[in-house]
């Protein structure tokens, strides 16, 4: 019974399925190929939702590293910067006290003078770019208690402008030097306001005349060309027109100056032609310093050592023509070239020294000798042959002396000239001896004996005089510096014979930051 029930169960089965299975199985498939279909295209819409997705996402991750690139660009930038650029400055006070320097007390005004000049710097030097530097320095110096007494030169009238002197911040050095400028290798261009120094400054030093080292620069060019691995020609073109801080009239100076330290080893050799225009002021005579000149200078300096460094020397001379303009005839009054509206130049002037060091002694003390000339004008010519020192009018040879030093065309007949300082008429014999008893500590003394090459002084003959000097430098620390420095100079028969005897100190603090 249960096998036949079995059956009939399969057989009934068997029949259902045979009837209706085809039409349902179709409607079954078809109703899944229908949703088959519709995931595929929700599908399809999905993936290209996702492709739109992934698209945004990749343009926000460039953004993204876009913004993280220049982040770390600028701050690579501001890294370099800061890597390669350096900033400090200075402060230097110095107390001055000289007496009868100015006129050797024979003017009628007591020629005393107690005073204090405090100098502030602060300078930035960057190199922007590979080849590439920018320097520039600020300045300005406080000065007071000029004069003290009543009588004096200049005597103080109570007014704060009075005591205290130039307060003005002034550009000192700003210039961009470019190295290879259009790749061109051998060159270096300097441009703008910039500090030229050349030997020991016999012509060039000081660009900024009468203020007294607050400033030395010139405004202008200086082109260098590498003309071997030991040899330069500097090629330069200034101007000196600054009067708001500065007694210099309207100048310029060209010139090129070639140095090579190949021919001889230990010995540099130097050859330059350098041409000052002082240019025409129509009213020279109510203000102006001098006349129109123009003076062309041909020179050379030899320096260098014998004896492993123990012997060092230097010699240095040049030759100096040109013409002055003269309409007037003023600056050459008592002399033949009055009258003259034309004026040649010729002129000369040069120095040498030698030093030995004994260097196998701990305070490796020196003596040192040196010789001067620079010639002067002889009234009784027509041409006129007192020397230019053209921009070295800084105290090389005397801090005190300079006070009383004019310019050639202004020789000693009494006034005064905001154009000091010009060695010129001169002849100096030197020796100066000194030592460091310690490794932070100098000092040197000195006697020289001065005369003039022409007599053009209020005196009767040529002899300027007897002068000794001295000086106590110490280093306190990396930072800290200072110097003692005192003169004493017991005029001649160049001067007046009742001139005094003068003398010059000064201290000195120096701090670097």
């Amino acid at each position: 019974m249960q096998r036949l029930s079995t059956g009939i169960v399969l057989t009934l089965a068997i029949l259902l399925i045979l009837t209706w299975g085809p039409a349902a199985t179709a409607d079954k498939v078809e109703d899944l190929e229908a949703r088959v279909g519709q995931l595929e295209k929700q599908n399809a819409q999905l993936v290209q939702q996702l492709q739109e997705l992934l698209g945004e996402m990749r343009q926000q991750k460039e953004v993204v590293s876009d913004v993280v690139e220049q982040q770390k660009e600028g701050v690579a930038e501001i890294s370099d910067f800061i890597k390669n650029t350096n900033f400090g400055g200075d402060s230097r006070l110095r107390g001055v006290s000289l007496n009868s320097f100015w006129n050797f007390d024979t003017a009628g005004y007591d020629d005393d003078w107690e005073f204090y000049r405090f100098r502030n710097r602060l300078w930035l030097d960057t190199r922007p770019m590979e080849g590439l530097r920018f320097y520039f320095r600020a300045s300005n110096e406080y000065r007071w208690g000029d004069d003290n007494k009543d009588g004096t030169l200049t005597p103080f009238t109570g007014n704060l402008d009075d005591a205290i002197g130039r307060k003005d911040i002034v550009v000192d050095n700003a210039y961009l030097e470019w190295i290879n400028p259009l790749d061109i290798e051998p060159l270096t261009l300097k441009i703008g306001r910039q500090d030229l120094i050349y030997g020991e400054g016999f012509m060039i030093l000081d660009g900024q005349d009468n203020v007294g080292s607050a400033l030395i620069a010139f405004d202008g060019i200086k082109s260098s060309i590498q003309l071997g691995e030991e040899t330069t020609l500097d090629l330069i073109c200034m101007k000196i027109e600054d009067r708001a801080f500065n007694a210099a009239d309207d100048e310029d100076l060209y010139g090129g100056y070639l140095t090579d330290t190949s021919v001889f080893e230990d010995h540099k050799l130097e050859a330059y032609v350098l041409h000052r225009n002082q240019n025409d002021v129509k009213d020279y005579l109510a203000g102006a310093l001098s006349p129109k000149q123009h003076t062309t200078a041909i020179g050379g300096r030899v320096s260098g050592s014998f004896l492993d460094n123990a012997l060092t020397y230097a010699i240095e001379g040049n030759y100096q023509f040109g013409e002055i303009e003269d309409a007037t005839g003023f600056y050459f009054a008592g002399t033949d070239s009055y009258g003259e509206g034309n004026i040649d130049r010729e002129a000369y002037g040069g120095y040498i020294w030698a030093k030995y060091t004994f260097l196998d002694n701990d305070w490796q003390p020196f003596i040192k000798l040196t010789g001067l000339f620079t010639s002067g004008d002889d009234p009784d010519t027509e041409d006129y042959e007192g020397f230019d020192t053209f921009y070295a009018e800084w105290p090389k040879f005397s801090e005190g002396m300079i006070y009383q030093l004019y310019d050639p065309f202004h020789p000693l007949k009494g006034g005064t000239d905001g154009d000091l300082g010009a060695w010129s008429n001169m002849i100096i014999a030197r020796v100066d001896v000194g030592a460091k008893p310690t490794e932070d500590m100098g000092v040197t003394l000195s006697y020289q004996h001065l005369w003039a090459d022409e007599e053009t002084g209020l005196g009767d003959d040529t002899d300027r005089g007897d002068m000794v000097l001295g000086i106590l430098t110490y280093n306190f620390n990396k930072n800290l510096s200072g110097h003692l420095l005192g003169e004493y100079f017991w005029p001649d028969d160049y001067y007046p014979h009742d001139a005094d005897n003068a003398f010059f100190a000064r201290y000195e603090l120096m701090l670097k930051f």
